[in-house]
């Protein structure tokens, strides 16, 4: 008993030994991760083309945005300054701070048109088709005889593959009285969806 007591002793320390240095492996990795997820740059658009002359009228509006947006009283200004704040962040290509300004906007009023279009610009600009379909969806909704709106809501269902929901908008558009008067607009979303769709087939 005492051979077999000592033995098991041993098989538990041994046991807890390697849980602790494969939880030390874990942490180490999960910390290396975390690094390298931190030293990720973020994406920045191409602001080669603005004037240092521009820069520093919308870096003065930001400010002054800013200012107003803090000082604010009731939800009607925050909303007004909070999307100035982000649309001047947004032509300075600070996309994390304008995206964050805008959500600002869109908790106050969810229907905001230029909130929902320009945060549609920017994720598709990122890469992130889902995001801005969830944004340019909600700007369609309200929108849906808007020539502008239903173009670029079958642009990024097709980047995203559903070319028959985004048959469906063209459809539903072509039904109303606007779309009746839109023949050349029709005829060049019917010509785009069907390229798309052919290119998509063509991969597979």
């Amino acid at each position: 008993m005492g051979v077999f007591f000592v033995q098991k002793t041993c098989y538990i320390t041994n046991t807890k030994s390697l849980i602790q240095k494969n939880m030390k492996k874990f942490i180490t990795l999960s910390l290396i991760i975390l690094a390298i997820t931190a030293c990720t740059p973020k994406y920045k658009p191409d602001t080669s083309g603005l004037t240092p002359e521009f820069k520093q009228k919308e870096e003065t509006r930001l400010n002054d945005f800013k200012t107003k947006y803090s000082q604010a009283q009731n939800d009607s200004d925050k909303e007004k300054y909070a999307f100035e704040t982000g649309f001047r962040y947004m032509n300075l290509g600070d996309y994390d701070n304008a995206i964050k300004y805008y959500e600002i906007v869109l908790k106050l009023n969810a229907d905001h048109p230029q909130a929902l279009n320009n945060m549609a610009v920017m994720y598709e600009e990122m890469g992130d088709i889902k995001q801005a379909l969830k944004y340019e969806q909600k700007l369609y909704n309200k929108n849906t005889t808007n020539t502008e709106v239903v173009s670029d809501t079958i642009r990024l269902l097709a980047k995203n593959k559903q070319f028959i929901d985004a048959q469906g908008v063209l459809d539903t558009f072509a039904k109303t009285e606007e779309g009746k008067k839109q023949g050349p607009f029709l005829s060049e979303q019917m010509k785009f969806l069907k390229d798309e769709e052919a290119k998509e087939k063509a991969k597979k």
